[in-house]
């Protein structure tokens, strides 16, 4: 069997190695542990990718995520991974104006939000980010909204589900996926400044962190040292995020 280069290669092997036989993700309904297999995660990775392709969402674009650690973050996370987009978490208990500098300095047109706090969030920077077109919401609960470009989660679901034939290369486009394309832009805290920023590649080994030096971070274009950065990445436990969502499954 060939060894996976790739964070897409690793995804799709996992999901043909243990199909229905063992859970990918568990999570907690307020009554008891919910299992999600293999095959239920890759169907719902599958359809949410081909949902942000319908939005107009293109390879290499970068895609927000402001919510807590739950099984539709790590949905959205591997739905960008398979799309070739980068996706940038947010740590959602950053103040609405901190989030502002993320989705300007990211230029994100579409974000992943949790629940109607972090969409209120939103909804009162909403001037500031005028590039902001989709905000797909997961909390089933959020039935109502009058901010623009609101959508259901389920409904994102719905449209990628029914976009299928419309993309029949979609595993093969995401396995086309080379090792050093961008996964993931993670932002630090920004205690001592604007936040910086640190890119994840789509190499199989995840650990593997690289400063973005040639990025224009902010004004002063201050990038930390590597190990500064990571430094920065456990405080803010955005890291721990995508190593439950990306390693639960092997």
């Amino acid at each position: 069997m060939k060894t996976p280069t790739t964070l897409t290669e690793l995804f799709f092997g996992a999901v043909d190695r243990y199909s229905s036989k063992r859970a990918a993700l568990q999570y907690n309904d307020g009554k008891t542990w919910r299992p999600v297999t293999h095959q239920q995660l890759a169907r719902a990775v599958h359809h949410a990718a081909l949902g942000l392709r319908e939005l107009g969402v293109q390879r290499g674009e970068h895609v927000g995520i402001l919510s807590e650690n739950r099984p539709e973050w790590a949905i959205a996370d591997f739905a960008c991974l398979t799309l070739g987009c980068t996706d940038v978490p947010i740590y959602p208990t950053l103040p609405a104006a901190q989030i502002a500098y993320i989705l300007r300095d990211a230029k994100i047109r579409t974000i992943f939000v949790e629940n109607a706090a972090q969409l209120a969030k939103l909804e009162s920077i909403r001037s500031d980010v005028p590039q902001l077109e989709h905000l797909v919401v997961f909390d089933s609960a959020v039935t109502s909204t009058t901010i623009e470009g609101t959508l259901p989660y389920t409904d994102l679901l719905r449209q990628g589900r029914a976009a299928e034939s419309r993309h029949p290369h979609y595993r093969d486009d995401a396995l086309s996926l080379q090792p050093d394309d961008v996964a993931t832009l993670i932002y630090t805290s920004g205690t001592t400044g604007p936040p910086k920023v640190m890119e994840i590649v789509n190499h199989e080994e995840e650990g593997e962190l690289k400063s973005s030096a040639d990025l224009a971070l902010d004004s002063e274009n201050d990038v930390k040292s590597d190990e500064e950065a990571k430094d920065s990445l456990v405080q803010t436990r955005l890291d721990e995020a995508l190593a439950n969502s990306r390693k639960a499954l092997f």
